[in-house]
């Protein structure tokens, strides 16, 4: 995604979306949980310099660390499982 493309989205959203002003901006994360989507908040936006230099750079509080594939979930009090997957709380 560029930058024009979510100029034009914010934009379209803008005029469909209910108090859009005062909407919280989240990144969803993709962790398996059980409730509304795991998110991060952002914390920042701002242009890349030097090697990131013509990126639009995204900063989340807290910070985002990927996990190695095959890497096990930790499972949240009580160990809660679905259909033998480990699910995370939210």
């Amino acid at each position: 995604m560029n930058g024009k493309e979510i100029l034009a989205l914010l934009t379209s959203y803008k005029d469909s979306i209910q108090d859009f002003d005062i909407l919280e901006v989240v990144v969803v994360t993709g962790d398996k949980c059980i409730g509304p989507s795991a998110a991060v908040n952002v914390k920042v936006i701002y242009p890349g310099f030097d090697w990131n230099i013509g990126k639009l750079m995204i900063t989340t509080e807290p910070n985002v660390i990927k996990k190695p594939l095959g890497s096990k979930t930790r499972k949240f009090s009580g160990g809660n499982e679905i259909k033998g997957k480990s699910l995370e709380k939210c």
